[in-house]
């Protein structure tokens, strides 16, 4: 985007002593801070509001007690330091605390003008206590649950843990050497430490599930012996190696629930491919793309004085191909969409004319219609 503030009183532009006497400047409505802005499709520079905005600007510091210095000619961006304390414009200020003005004050003083940014965030409360707060155990009702309790309250409250079983979630003790040696161990994980003293005769399960569960394994994907796997051995992800999908990339598709091979789409791809357009050939029609690996196309009009038309292909099964259309005659070059599809909303079958000669637009399917990026 480009802006001109306006600054030009004299000279330059063929004799032209003022801005609106220039034949590339449009001018109408004239308001207080407005610049120019170039429009392309006109090819004019155009007046309008200005919405650049500044950065923040720190003005010093602020006596909330006071209010001073005043804000009555504050201007938007301006920011102060809170160096006393007080309450004014319906907040109260702390030390180091910041006063931001969000807009133009204008002679007056008004509240909703002024933001105020804390300098810190002060505890209030802890579980419903204030003052100087001591948490003890019953405070933390979290706790509850789960195998935990709590008992007692205040100084005397204690965490409760219930021991496991079967049947009971809890904590899990170990066992010792000995309660592994004299199967006493219920209800007690064992460590490796406890192995070397118990035998197979000693667990739930007799020694033949001991060796099936370390058998190796028999078989992958139905391949024996020595077996390396590719992607295309797992199930979820179905493809065809080979030199037609040089550069694709693996896309999930959630109907399928399964992962396919296809030419990868933006973030890169190959250049745009550019068509000049002459000569007799109009009205002409754009093709549509012959697949998705086509990613943009860049046309050029050439139709001299001409008024010529520009028929788009149909959106629909082309959605994130990307035309470009330029002209660079000096008659309109209207462009066409297919049957009623419409272009960035602008009705049925309604066209878009390109209005000033090497004025262009970017247009881009959405799967059923043309959009102007």
């Amino acid at each position: 985007m480009r802006f001109l503030g306006f600054g030009v009183t004299s000279g330059g532009g063929g004799g032209a002593t003022s801005l609106s006497g220039l034949s590339d400047v449009t001018i109408a409505a004239l308001a207080n801070g407005e610049v120019l802005q170039y429009n392309s499709v006109s090819g004019d520079w155009e007046n309008t509001a200005n919405t650049v905005t500044g950065g923040l600007k720190y003005k010093g510091v602020f006596d909330a007690s006071t209010g001073l210095p005043a804000l009555t000619t504050a201007l938007q961006g301006d920011y102060y330091k809170i160096s006393v304390g007080g309450t004014l414009y319906g907040r109260t200020w702390a030390v180091e605390d910041s006063l931001l003005i969000n807009a133009d004050m204008g002679g007056s003083i008004t509240n909703g003008k002024i933001d105020k940014i804390d300098s810190t965030d002060t505890i209030t409360s802890v579980n419903g206590k204030t003052g100087t707060v001591v948490i003890y155990t019953d405070d933390i009702t979290a706790i509850a649950g789960n195998a935990l309790s709590v008992s007692g309250a205040g100084a005397t409250s204690a965490l409760d843990v219930a021991a496991a079983s079967e049947t009971v979630e809890g904590v899990i003790e170990t066992s010792t050497n000995l309660e592994a040696t004299t199967g006493t161990a219920n209800d007690k994980a064992l460590v490796p430490s406890n192995l070397g003293s118990i035998g197979t005769s000693q667990l739930n399960n007799d020694a033949s599930f001991i060796a099936a569960a370390g058998a190796p394994v028999q078989s992958v994907n139905s391949a024996t012996g020595t077996v390396s796997l590719g992607l295309d051995d797992l199930d979820n992800v179905t493809y065809t190696p080979g030199a037609g999908i040089d550069n694709y990339v693996l896309t999930y598709d959630h109907a399928s629930t399964a992962w396919g091979a296809e030419a990868a789409g933006g973030g890169g791809g190959a250049r745009p491919t550019v068509t000049t357009v002459a000569g007799a050939v109009f009205p002409y029609a754009i093709a549509a793309p012959t697949g998705a690996s086509e990613l943009e196309h860049v046309y050029l009009i050439n139709n001299l004085a001409v008024a010529v038309e520009v028929d788009l292909p149909t959106a629909v099964g082309a959605s994130g191909f990307k035309l470009q259309i330029k002209r660079l005659g000096t008659a309109t070059v209207s462009i066409d969409p297919n049957g009623t599809e419409e272009i960035d909303s602008g009705g049925a079958g309604a066209v878009f004319d390109l209005l000033s000669q090497y004025a262009s637009v970017t247009l881009i399917s959405d799967n059923a219609n043309w959009h102007i990026l």
